[in-house]
């Protein structure tokens, strides 16, 4: 049984998508420096005893229990202890919402109609700290239960991640989400949505950027600028996610899969998923019969 589980796990799509786990807990002793990493939008939430937030050029930030708050890609962090703290980090994926019916990007047309917060929002050069409130910790008393019981799962952090967004989305005001996501919202939003929407339409990079009227070069950049890789790294990690979904998800048969994602050949297709998967379109098909 333990073998077999440990299988399951190694095949997994969660498992083998991102290196380092998309949420975690992170507990420190008085005076403790951690850095954290750049390579994600993050929030961090701070559930016992206060830390010093040092990043880039603002001055350091003091957050105490029951505190959060919001740091953009790229931003070099250092966290330093108090007290004896722990907190958690939120990384972020690429589609970011509140909720169905308001998306982040909304934000922007909320700044346009309110000119006070928008220059707020321009002017602000601290951390915006959010205090948490009492739904937001109950939430997380669940996910703590997981991490310290090691069932690390993205596919469960993904669910807690958009939990937390739409909690900032229903419990929190308009004022409150465009300060907290201020870095967020005066970068490249509509870039990145329009990335979202219509990157799996198209067989080649060259062919999306056309379709969004760049050069080749001025896409790629502005690319890497916004979502902190190369586009055809970037596509090929949804591909492969969407290529997954419809062999573990759905009942599209191999032919059908491998038309849709345009694959000259079976034999192109097996070694795709042997290289992302490590094992083959019909061993995936097979354990999925195998699990139901």
């Amino acid at each position: 049984m333990e073998i077999t589980l440990q299988k399951e796990k190694e095949s997994c799509l969660y498992n083998w998508q991102i290196e380092k786990n998309i949420v975690e807990k992170i507990e420190v002793d008085k005076d403790y420096k951690y850095l954290i990493d750049t390579t994600s939008n993050k929030i961090i939430v701070v559930t016992e005893g206060s830390v010093e937030v040092c990043f880039d050029n603002t001055k350091p930030c003091f957050i105490q229990e029951a505190e959060m708050f919001y740091v953009g890609l790229g931003v070099h962090l250092r966290v330093t202890s108090k007290t004896n703290a722990v907190f958690y980090i939120f990384r972020l994926r690429v589609k970011m919402e509140l909720c169905n019916c308001f998306p982040l990007v909304k934000l922007t047309h909320y700044l346009e109609r309110n000119k006070d917060v928008k220059e707020l929002v321009e002017n602000s050069t601290q951390l915006y700290v959010l205090p948490v409130l009492p739904e937001i910790l109950a939430s997380l008393i669940l996910l703590k239960t997981f991490i310290d019981s090691k069932l690390n799962c993205n596919y469960f952090f993904d669910i807690k991640i958009n939990e937390l967004l739409f909690a900032i989305g229903k419990l929190y005001d308009h004022k409150q989400q465009a300060l907290f996501f201020k870095d967020l919202i005066s970068s490249d939003m509509s870039f990145s949505e329009q990335i979202k929407e219509n990157a799996l339409k198209y067989k080649t990079v060259s062919e999306l950027a056309e379709s969004m009227n760049y050069t080749i070069s001025g896409f790629e950049k502005r690319f890497k600028r916004t979502f902190n890789t190369t586009p055809r790294q970037w596509i090929k990690q949804k591909k492969a996610e969407k290529i997954y979904y419809d062999l573990t998800m759905t009942d599209i048969c191999l032919k059908e899969i491998i038309d849709n994602h345009g694959f000259k050949s079976d034999s192109y297709f097996n070694e795709f998923c042997k290289t992302h998967f490590g094992i083959s379109p019909g061993k995936i098909r097979k354990n999925r019969s195998l699990k139901e």
